[in-house]
């Protein structure tokens, strides 16, 4: 077997197709990414909003991002090279997760009594996006 065989074993290729349209080549490494860890649970009935954001900048710009939204909070910024973090926004809970190229902000709080979210969500009071 000559070693350009051997190389070709180890590629990922994409196999398969997804609601009738081929597979793209990335998908394995993106749901690796997409799985890499558990949703978290949440009580009924809840908001969620979630923002995901292309951070050219790297884990630098999420990190000044969180550390300003806990020092307005009082609470310590998460560790410089930490990869997730979670805080206590309002009656809500504010996590944030490093991805290799992108990062999320999950914001889960009640649902008001009338159905609607309430307002003390992080985004849109003063968030600044990466």
């Amino acid at each position: 077997m000559s070693d350009e065989t051997s190389n070709l074993e180890f590629q990922s290729r994409a196999q398969g197709s997804v609601m009738g349209f081929p597979a793209h080549e990335g998908r394995p490494g993106a749901l690796g990414e997409v799985h890499a860890r558990p949703h978290p649970l949440v009580e009924k009935p809840r908001v969620l909003i979630q923002l995901s954001f292309m951070t050219e900048g790297g884990s630098g710009v999420d990190h000044a991002v969180l550390s300003e939204l806990s020092r307005r909070l009082g609470i310590a910024a998460p560790e410089r090279y930490a990869r997730h973090h979670a805080m206590k926004w309002g009656k809500g809970t504010l996590r944030w997760e490093r991805h290799t190229e992108f990062s999320t902000y999950l914001w889960e709080g009640p649902l008001a009594e009338n159905g609607r979210g309430q307002e003390d969500s992080p985004f849109g009071n003063g968030f600044s996006p990466p």
